[in-house]
């Protein structure tokens, strides 16, 4: 038993520490359909609507136990999205989206209590393609500023180690990461950088009853360096910040109409960045129990492949122009060990606000109002 307890808070400590020196990688969610522009910006605008605001939480690894003396149990990821259309073309049907982009991500598990984040603005252009302009091809970019800050949150004075018997504090890294301070605070050191994505989609009829969704997306084009903020830091062996590596996402969005009352929409989004890369598999259901009322259930299952395998759970619902999702994810393979099978949960709410007729083409499927 307490052979088990001591292995589970190795684990922990390692994959916390683990997180803080690859801080170059970024968030993910199961239920990326409420962060969008996160996988591709050319999905900023695609809807049929005005104006959407959109928003996802997550939590992770919240039922780890770990010492009060090494910090906060649990990792964090807040985004919001606030986009719109404009009537806007070059010719007609064609349109132009703006949105604005939020993501607080603190890593508050053990160790250093990071926090990442991201502010920003993204933008597409819709070309029409057919003369129905059921046919589109997109093009997104989007521009901002990414933060990465820590501290060193008394670890230090922690007597607890690895299993090597070596302190977390005696690390190189780790002394180097905290031998300074930034700005006014002492115990905080804080990177940031600017930097583009750029992003494709087509969208497309299948189909009498089917429509069919894909894209590609590169960010951190420019591979920048996180630079840091060592004002009042009079110590040289502060580094310099690391270069966010490149990522590439791509997906392939489906759906098609079972019956009046049953709609399937499955999907595969692949995503890399530096030598890390997963794919999500996803199969979602809608099912509207009556077409006179404005209610339609969603649910579904999806699976990650990467070395920390999961299995995610999506239960949701539509109700006029709002939308909920709640998402759990479990663990079936890599950190099992610690985690016990409980890797995440994500609550999401997304809002559609309409003031102009819709286009006289409406597809049958419900996802794409997200």
């Amino acid at each position: 038993m307490i052979e088990n307890m001591r292995r589970r808070l190795q684990l922990f400590i390692l994959f916390c520490f683990i997180s803080i020196i690859g801080k170059a990688q970024d968030v993910h969610y199961s239920f990326y359909q409420f962060a969008p522009t996160v996988i591709n910006p050319s999905l900023t605008g695609a809807y049929y609507g005005n104006i959407r605001a959109t928003a996802i939480h997550r939590g992770q690894w919240f039922n780890v136990q770990g010492p009060s003396d090494i910090g906060n149990q649990g990792f964090t990821s807040t985004s919001v999205l606030v986009d719109g259309n404009l009537p806007f073309g070059f010719k007609k049907g064609d349109w132009l989206s703006l949105g604005i982009n939020l993501l607080v991500e603190g890593n508050t598990a053990g160790i250093l209590d990071t926090k990442r984040s991201f502010n920003g603005l993204s933008a597409a252009y819709h070309l029409g393609l057919s003369k129905k302009g059921n046919s589109t091809l997109t093009a997104g970019i989007k521009y901002g500023t990414y933060g990465l800050a820590f501290t060193k949150n008394g670890l230090a004075n922690s007597p607890h180690s690895l299993s090597s018997g070596i302190g977390i504090e005696d690390d190189e890294d780790y002394t180097n990461l905290t031998s300074g301070a930034s700005g006014n605070d002492p115990n905080s050191i804080k990177d940031d950088t600017n930097d583009w994505m750029f992003g494709l989609m087509l969208s497309t009829p299948v189909g009498k009853s089917a429509d069919i969704r894909i894209g590609i997306a590169a960010d951190h084009l420019l591979a920048p360096t996180l630079k840091q903020d060592t004002m009042g830091t009079n110590s040289p062996n502060i580094p310099q910040g690391d270069r966010l590596n490149r990522r590439l996402n791509a997906f392939v969005q489906y759906y098609t109409d079972i019956n009046e009352k049953l709609m399937f929409n499955p999907s595969i989004v692949y995503q890399s960045m530096g030598k890390a890369s997963n794919i999500l598999l996803q199969g979602l259901m809608a099912y509207t129990p009556n077409n006179k009322q404005d209610i339609t259930f969603n649910f579904g299952i999806g699976v990650r492949l990467a070395d920390n395998m999961d299995v995610p759970f999506y239960i949701g619902a539509d109700f006029k122009d709002w939308r909920v999702g709640l998402a759990f994810d479990t663990n079936i393979s890599g950190l099992i060990q610690a985690t016990g099978n409980s890797g995440a949960y994500e609550l999401a709410v997304s809002k559609i606000f309409s003031w102009e007729k819709k286009a006289n083409v409406k597809p049958k499927f419900i996802c794409p109002r997200l």
